[in-house]
């Protein structure tokens, strides 16, 4: 009979193929004490929100990522990684464009923290001055001092919290214990030897190397560029299509070098580790790490360390199918940890928190994204500039292009562009060339703009709006001439001139600016053409042109 007959055997044996078990009773046996599961699930699930969770919070000696289902299958992604192009960080999971002041490049990002800078911004900002039908909202922050440097991220409340967690863990890791007198210690083993690994792992200096960049922009102040002064600072935004901008001022030098930090360059190079004293070569002039076996120092640890702990993790992945009672605690500890990995996966930071303490001093909010932009250019000139080629990659309309080329901004406010705004005041702001109208909010020390400040704007709007339908002969120009901006060097006869004129001939002369505007300047390089539009095309069909081939003056920026 042989091996035929055991698997044939009668059904009233305990043996082969036929037992007296069925269903009901391997269902109540497994969810009694579920151990086959154990591993898988601690293979398989969650380490992507591991991966995030460190990001969001490692780079100190302690980091608050508990020890969780998932942690097998991170450690051995991570030699992956290490092996590949050497970074922990995860790619960046929100579009960012870098846009530096002082130069006026900008650079695509490519690092997860700046990417969270920007999400999150738009998060909690929309629930203090929500944007409802605006197109734009364009946030002007300052740099303040950060006392930590760029060697060690900040600690937060979340530390607390991955204290917390952890203490609960160990709680409920230790019932089994204390149930069978110290007999069943296999749950209570497995949650601190896991609890190790994890803060060994969040610990790795290559955290921070990766997060934080060398040091703070500098110099503060102004720069100079082209003979004439430049803001000093960064542009956050998506890009074309999105609604949110973030302008951070760097005047007092304190800003972190995010255009650095954008690049996000591989730590198997020199570069990332020159912030470490210990992990640097210490040499004059030397722009160089210390190595070993051709790796910086600090690359070199983050190889090992890898290596150890993805062994480890093997080691304790074999050790957990020999827990064959009471292995629901085991699974309430790595749940627990599970859930609270993934709380900090997901959780909004302010960027004080990540290392880049900001002052909120201003909001512009605009119905138009064209408005918005020359509203910024108003408050900090070159700043708008800036944008208009990301915002508007096309031609111009012919109005908007005189506006632009306009450089005083006593003379802003007369073009054709902003007497339409303002005689289109009951849907959009009035332009911020006639003073600091509606549509900028002022912000307290580091305050959110509360809803009184909100409403005190409309307020203002339907103010001017009365003033309009009472005053309807000559009420823009009456509006134009009492909002006069303190005029620039040289400007103060050719204002005049207009403001003496009548209405009607205020009129005719901005007219034949607006006409003359495309035969001004020549014998002047193309070179000199403003970046915001391209080429000396004009289109006669939807009334959109480009910059003539020759200015008499330069833009904003070369």
């Amino acid at each position: 009979m042989g091996w035929w007959a055991t698997i044939w055997s009668a059904p009233g044996q305990n043996h082969g193929i036929w037992s007296n078990d069925n269903t009901s009773d391997d269902l109540a046996r497994e969810w009694r004490n579920p151990s086959v599961i154990i591993a898988t699930i601690l293979m398989l699930s969650g380490d992507s929100v591991i991966r995030t969770a460190l990001a969001q919070t490692a780079g100190n000696w302690y980091n608050p990522v508990c020890f969780s289902f998932g942690w097998l299958s991170y450690s051995l992604s991570t030699l992956v990684d290490v092996f590949g192009d050497g970074k922990l960080l995860p790619p960046p999971d929100y579009p960012v464009k870098v846009f530096n002041l002082a130069s006026g490049y900008q650079r695509e990002n490519r690092n997860w923290i700046i990417g969270r800078i920007v999400r999150d911004h738009q998060t909690w900002i929309s629930k203090q001055e929500p944007l409802g039908d605006n197109a734009i909202r364009i946030t002007i922050c300052e740099a303040e001092h950060n006392r930590l440097g760029c060697l060690s991220v900040r600690y937060s409340k979340l530390h607390i919290l991955g204290i917390i967690t952890m203490t609960v863990q160990f709680i409920v890791a230790s019932i089994p214990t204390i149930l069978t007198n110290g007999q069943e210690w296999g749950v209570l083993f497995v949650t601190a030897i896991g609890t190790l690994l994890a803060i060994i792992m969040g610990s790795v200096p290559q955290w921070a190397a990766e997060k934080l960049p060398r040091g703070n922009q500098s110099p503060a102040g102004k720069l100079s560029r082209g003979g004439r002064q430049v803001p000093n600072g960064y542009i956050l935004t998506a890009g074309n299509g999105s609604r949110d901008v973030i302008v951070i001022q760097n005047d007092k030098g304190h800003c972190m070098n995010l255009e650095e930090l954008s690049a996000h360059e591989s730590p198997m190079n020199s570069r990332p580790w020159l912030k470490f004293k210990r992990r640097s070569s210490g040499e004059r002039n030397t722009e160089l790490a210390s190595e070993i076996w051709g790796y910086p120092k600090g690359f070199f640890i983050t190889l090992c360390t890898s290596m150890a702990l993805a062994i480890a993790w093997l080691l304790l992945f074999i050790t957990i199918p020999a827990l064959r009672g009471h292995t629901w605690f085991f699974i309430m500890v790595g749940g627990i940890g599970l859930l609270h990995n993934a709380i900090i996966a997901g959780i909004r930071r302010k960027p004080k928190q990540r290392n880049l303490p900001l002052k909120y001093k201003d909001i512009i909010v605009a119905r138009k994204v064209m408005d918005g932009l020359m509203d910024l250019e108003m408050n900090i000139p070159g700043c708008g500039n800036l944008l208009v080629p990301e915002f508007y990659p096309g031609h111009l309309l012919k109005d908007e292009y005189e506006w632009w080329y306009e450089e005083d901004p006593n003379k802003r406010k007369k073009t054709a562009y902003d007497r339409k705004r303002i005689e289109e005041s009951d849907r959009r702001y009035l332009p911020h060339s006639l003073g600091r109208p509606d549509g900028h909010t002022t912000f307290g020390a580091a305050d959110i703009p509360t809803e009184a400040a909100h409403m005190k704007r409309h307020v203002h709007a339907m103010s001017r709006e009365i003033h309009m339908e009472n005053n309807p002969q000559g009420s823009i120009d009456q509006l134009i001439m009492t909002n006069e901006l303190p005029s620039t060097s040289g400007a103060e006869d050719e204002a005049s001139d207009t403001k003496a004129l009548p209405t009607g001939q205020s009129d005719a002369k901005i007219s034949s600016l607006q006409a003359g505007s495309n035969h001004l300047g020549e014998g002047v390089s193309s070179s000199e053409q403003p970046r915001s539009v391209s080429g000396p095309r004009q289109s006669q069909s939807d009334g959109r042109t480009n910059a003539p081939e020759n200015l008499t003056k330069a833009p904003v920026w070369d």
